[in-house]
């Protein structure tokens, strides 16, 4: 008797430590690998303030946005994780810049030329380079 319960002990165990590495959270990772931020810092009037900030929007499989996150003034580099909501099944990318010296202002926004599909119960890595394609106009799947 006592043989069955530490297996059945056992059992338990391994089916509720299995449960918990199967994970259904699907992440991404944002990573900044351009010179952007940087190079519009160093290339502005002196006394302007610089702004470059990226929103990644997430999106249903039928094209539903139902959630954003924002990150702002990266150095080349940086990374940050992000938790997808449930339903997400791809993300795009906005870039908006802003200037301002003054009373004078300038902005801009692009979206990169891709949408990413998020692996579900898995990881995405969303990396922006120097050589990331941007348009005006934002992508669908």
């Amino acid at each position: 008797m006592k043989r069955v319960l530490i297996y059945a002990f056992a059992l338990l165990t391994l089916v509720f430590s299995s449960c918990e590495k199967m994970s259904n959270e699907t992440t991404y990772t944002f990573i900044e690998n351009s010179s952007g931020y940087e190079y519009l810092e160093s290339e502005a009037p002196t006394g302007t303030k610089v702004t470059l900030e990226y929103v990644i929007s997430e999106y249903t499989e039928s094209g539903l946005k139902i959630a954003s996150n924002m990150v702002r003034n990266l150095p080349s580099g940086t990374t940050k994780k992000f938790k997808a909501t449930e339903e997400a099944y791809y993300v795009t990318v906005k870039m908006q810049i802003e200037l301002i010296a003054g009373n004078k202002s300038y902005d801009d926004v692009r979206y990169v030329a891709n949408v990413f599909l998020l692996k579900q119960n898995g990881h995405t890595n969303i990396e922006i380079t120097d050589k990331t394609l941007f348009q005006t106009r934002e992508p669908g799947v």
